[in-house]
């Protein structure tokens, strides 16, 4: 979990952004503004407590104070949050996924081979890996090529929007492991 991060779970970025944008939320708004059942949101809350990146809110007074705050921890990733998901708003089916950004940054670091991503990524199938790799280039922010040889070799590069979203993307992973 430590390799993926933020991005262990689906909602967990735009969790954190609308709570930093909001400067803290109730669950019924976040639940709306998100359009996610309850359960996965219940779910995303509790991981992102166990996670020390927000926390219930223990002041008292108004009924309608927000439920869920930042943490300190969450104050220095949220900016870096909500950058991000403005960046990502064209993509959000497949950037959110699971291995979507790391996949997004190996590559950026200079992994073009799917051994080499693999490799770059703990934890990571071959399965959801060719997956992966299949959606981020069907969305056109991942390019695959096939070299001629014997035998034939499978690289990948970035597109201009796939580097624009693993530069913000690894800035994110960045900041999660400084803590």
């Amino acid at each position: 979990m430590h390799e993926l991060g933020l991005f262990g779970q689906r909602w967990a970025i735009r969790v954190v952004a609308l709570i930093a944008q909001q400067r803290g939320s109730r669950f019924a708004v976040m639940k709306h503004e998100l359009g996610v059942s309850a359960d996965t949101l219940s779910s995303t809350l509790r991981s992102l407590v166990d996670q020390g990146w927000i926390e219930k809110n223990p002041g008292y007074g108004h009924p309608l104070r927000p439920e869920y705050i930042l943490t300190d921890r969450g104050h220095l990733v949220a900016h870096a949050a909500q950058e991000f998901t403005q960046l990502s708003q064209p993509w959000v089916d497949v950037v959110y996924r699971r291995w979507s950004v790391p996949t997004l940054v190996a590559v950026q670091r200079g992994a073009d081979r799917f051994n080499e991503i693999q490799i770059s990524l703990k934890g990571i199938s071959p399965r959801a890996l060719a997956q992966g790799l299949r959606n981020l280039t069907d969305s056109k922010l991942i390019l695959r090529s096939i070299t001629d040889g014997y035998p034939p070799g499978t690289g990948y590069a970035l597109t201009n929007d796939g580097a624009t979203l693993a530069v913000a993307g690894e800035r994110l992973l960045g900041l999660d492991r400084t803590m």
